[in-house]
């Protein structure tokens, strides 16, 4: 069976948006390297693009914590095992969080910029200083952790 020209046009235009979607969205992909069971492991996620610095701080027992800053004055970052507080920790105290197994704290400060953060296993991931229209993508980039 024959496809017709402009049937076959719309197959291809329709393929080409579905798998260019991660690249309209703006993410790339970073790693956090770590040690569990004395195997070296990685914490694949992906990021929101645009120019940003990444800084690391690092502590005793494998602490580390990796911070992005944006140009929009947004900041996401990866910590495990600190000991140190997060940049969100000040916020999810101040919410009075009544659940003691709560995994996830959100709010929105009062400049109207938002904030998340994620706990899992030995992590605290998440995200702040984000203005309203970055706050789908940067939620993309806490739901693509992976590790390997």
């Amino acid at each position: 069976m024959m496809l017709s020209l402009s049937k076959l046009f719309c197959i291809v235009a329709f393929i080409t948006l579905i798998t260019s979607c991660s690249v309209l969205g703006g993410l790339s992909n970073k790693q956090f390297a770590f040690s569990k069971n004395n195997k070296q492991k990685k914490l694949v996620f992906s990021l929101p693009k645009g120019k940003s610095e990444e800084h690391f701080r690092i502590g005793e027992q494998d602490a580390k914590e990796q911070f992005y800053y944006f140009g929009d004055g947004s900041v996401f970052y990866v910590a495990r095992h600190t000991t140190w507080q997060t940049v969100n920790k000040h916020r999810i105290d101040g919410i009075g969080i009544k659940d003691q197994h709560a995994t996830s704290f959100s709010g929105k400060d009062a400049n109207g910029l938002y904030w998340k953060e994620v706990h899992f296993e030995d992590f605290r991931i998440g995200y702040s200083y984000v203005p309203p229209g970055r706050t789908e993508i940067f939620n993309e980039s806490l739901s693509s952790m992976k590790i390997k």
